[in-house]
């Protein structure tokens, strides 16, 4: 299959936004035609039709990107997103987290110390990711090298097909600078940031903040540098474009809340001037929650969990681990953003709920639940899993309307 131009995202944009109107809640169970993988948004308010589709950009947000040994030794990687169709191609950008360095002077290499080889990355710009974060915890998993080569490759791969990154850097001499991008006559921002990091070794090229620590004990009081860096770099950003998005890589592993202090760390980042604030790393899907103050309206991605994963692959469906069991259900979140007079605003957010499905002769795709559901090539054991987990992803993408923090 050849490479898909990003132009096709611009002719079927209209599409996208005229599903805006179609529903107002998430699809409902597994039965009926599977026809689109064009979720129905959660609106926050109503798009008059007079509006004109360049008024309107369109984002989606993935989570990690992972690479296994059981995800590096299947090959081709296309079949992890050949049940994705056009899907990340009908938006302006595509925005996943690369938790990986891509060094090809190494040879490929799954947990602890990630490397994947550079057809995976390849692979995924193909299907139609287009914006990468590379500030994580396993960045700087192959040293200061492979975070240069990983930079390197992106920018290689850019001049045939653009590609948008932020959170890393080429030399300790440079500043942590902001990514940006002029699309459709909107100026996006985009800046990463992780909260820490497994080594030292070539530390001080990912840009690390440590965050929500800022916001416990004693450590609040304290002066903190790197904080204060990225909270100016997010104002100055909101000066410079119409759409500022702030990727930040914390949190707890597999816990289904943020903490408190978390949460409110990336409500600060959204005080500063954030629109979306994306954060990912606990491996699992957390609850999304929309801003509003004074006439701005923005949204709050607390997890997106894992997109692609091996780390189901060797569960027992009939007793699932509870530490891995939801590693390997997440969403496309598919956000509508508003240009108005008064600035921008998060309209809509469409999530469209997937599972990793494990086939042991090919290897892990990402697939729809609607559309994995709606097949004849499942055991009477696998659908009963998928099912159960469909019900429980359904209701895990939903927004938080809940302002309390539940007790787990």
């Amino acid at each position: 299959m050849g490479f898909s131009c990003k132009s096709l995202k611009q002719i079927l944009l209209l599409f996208s936004v005229i599903m805006i109107s179609l529903s107002s809640c998430l699809p409902e169970g597994s039965s009926g035609s599977y026809s689109s993988p064009i979720a129905s948004p959660v609106k926050t308010s109503a798009v008059p039709e007079t509006r004109k589709p360049e008024e309107i950009l369109v984002l989606t947000f993935l989570g990690d990107l992972m690479i296994h040994d059981v995800i590096i030794n299947r090959r081709p990687y296309s079949f992890i997103w050949e049940d994705l169709g056009e899907y990340l191609h009908q938006d302006h950008l595509t925005f996943a987290n690369l938790e990986f360095p891509v060094y090809p002077e190494l040879p490929p290499e799954g947990y602890p110390t990630f490397n994947a080889p550079l057809e995976y990355l390849e692979e995924a710009i193909l299907r139609g990711v287009d914006a990468f974060s590379l500030a994580n915890n396993h960045a700087n998993d192959q040293g200061p090298l492979g975070v240069i080569s990983t930079r390197q490759i992106l920018s290689e791969l850019s001049r045939k097909h653009p590609v948008l990154y932020a959170g890393t850097r080429d030399s300790p001499a440079e500043s942590f600078t902001t990514a940006y991008r002029e699309i459709g006559g909107w100026r996006i921002s985009f800046l990463a940031a992780a909260g820490f990091l497994n080594s030292p070794f070539g530390a001080e090229l990912v840009d690390v903040v440590p965050g929500a620590a800022a916001f416990r004990g004693k450590e609040k009081a304290e002066k903190n540098v790197q904080l204060e860096d990225l909270y100016f770099r997010i104002r100055e950003a909101r000066e410079k474009s119409d759409l500022v998005v702030v990727s930040f890589h914390g949190g707890r592993e597999y816990k289904l809340f943020p903490l408190p202090e978390e949460r409110e760390f990336y409500r600060e980042l959204w005080r500063q001037g954030a629109d979306i604030v994306w954060a990912h790393h606990p491996h699992v899907i957390q609850p999304w929650e929309f801003m509003e103050e004074e006439g701005r309206r923005g949204v709050i991605f607390h997890s997106t969990g894992n997109w692609i994963s091996g780390q189901r692959w060797y569960m027992d469906m009939q007793n699932p681990d509870p530490s891995r069991v939801d590693t390997g259900d997440s969403a496309a979140y598919r956000v509508r953003v508003l240009r108005t007079e008064k600035g921008v605003r998060v309209i809509s957010v469409s999530p469209l709920p997937v599972t990793n499905h494990k086939v042991p002769e090919r290897g892990m795709k990402v697939i729809p639940f609607q559309k994995l559901l709606l097949s004849n090539n499942l055991s009477p054991l696998e659908r009963e899993f998928y099912n159960e987990r469909y019900k429980i992803t359904k209701r895990r993408v939903l927004p938080w309307f809940n302002k309390n923090i539940p007790e787990e």
